[in-house]
């Protein structure tokens, strides 16, 4: 499923199909990291939005992964027991509002592969990503078909 998610340009395709060329704008999001007001902007202009906003403190960064949580293990298991929506439905919220913060790990860990497997999925999503590269006249993304790039 992930790599399947990861195929751009056949996603694009099914756009192609419905539009032309020009009325598709591809942005890269380290682009955005790297220069959010001028990538903002492009995006606006192809809208038709003045491209001259203003915004700010741009380069503030939002929505970081480091104040996030996610399910921890325990969490995840005990979402599979049968009767868990029901029990959580009678669970007093003084009590979820305990437990839940208990069940929750930081979002912080960077994702890790093995070699192999990182390896697998550059090679089936290699051909796609070079499309899409080739699609939006973008050369400098190189780091799209290295696998080494990833460890």
């Amino acid at each position: 499923m992930f790599v399947n998610t990861s195929r751009y340009y056949s996603h694009i395709n099914r756009f192609r199909a419905h539009f032309s060329d020009d009325q598709i704008l591809v942005l890269f999001f380290e682009d955005f990291v790297r220069d959010p007001v001028s990538t903002t902007n492009k995006a606006l202009k192809f809208v038709g939005v003045d491209a001259q906003t203003s915004f700010e403190r741009p380069n503030d960064p939002r929505n970081r992964n480091d104040s996030k949580y996610r399910d921890g293990a325990l969490a995840s298991w005990i979402r599979t027991v049968p009767g868990y929506r029901s029990l959580r439905r009678l669970t007093p919220s003084a009590i979820s509002g305990i437990i839940r913060p208990a069940l929750k790990v930081r979002n912080s860990e960077q994702m890790s592969w093995s070699p192999d497997v990182l390896e697998w999925v550059v090679a089936e999503l290699e051909d796609d990503w070079a499309r899409l590269l080739k699609f939006a006249n973008k050369e400098d993304a190189d780091w799209m078909l290295n696998a080494n790039a990833y460890l």
